[in-house]
């Protein structure tokens, strides 16, 4: 049974062995979609892993080389949104920016650091 949620702009729909994220941004007054798949088991195994304390060891959260395939994925396909939109390189920059910030942002008191796979 596969299971919805909207958070801000993003939308999660896990099913099984994959959990679909619906992203959905603006960018020079357009509106942009995106979703993606990702492993669950994946997920998981980055949410498993132990949490870095001190603010001064965060790089190991963009670091860690066991989500890079599916980062590369993701990048792939914000690269085939930019080209569909017949983006330039800075456009295309600027587009991936207004991505990452379209991301809904949760101060860490109230929760924790996250891999990139698991946000």
């Amino acid at each position: 049974m596969a299971a919805a949620l909207i958070v801000g702009l993003v939308t999660v729909v896990a099913s099984g062995a994959t959990i679909h994220r619906t992203y959905r941004w603006c960018f020079q007054g357009r509106q942009f979609s995106l979703t993606h798949g990702f492993p669950s088991e994946r997920y998981r195994y980055f949410q498993a892993l132990p949490r870095i304390i001190s603010h001064t060891q965060y790089s190991i959260y963009v670091t860690n080389p066991q989500d890079d395939g599916e980062l590369a994925s993701l990048i792939r396909e914000l690269e085939e949104v930019a080209q569909t939109a017949n983006l330039n390189v800075w456009e295309k920059l600027n587009l991936i920016v207004a991505f990452v910030q379209s991301i809904p942002y949760t101060p860490e008191e109230e929760e924790y650091a996250r891999y990139p796979l698991e946000t």
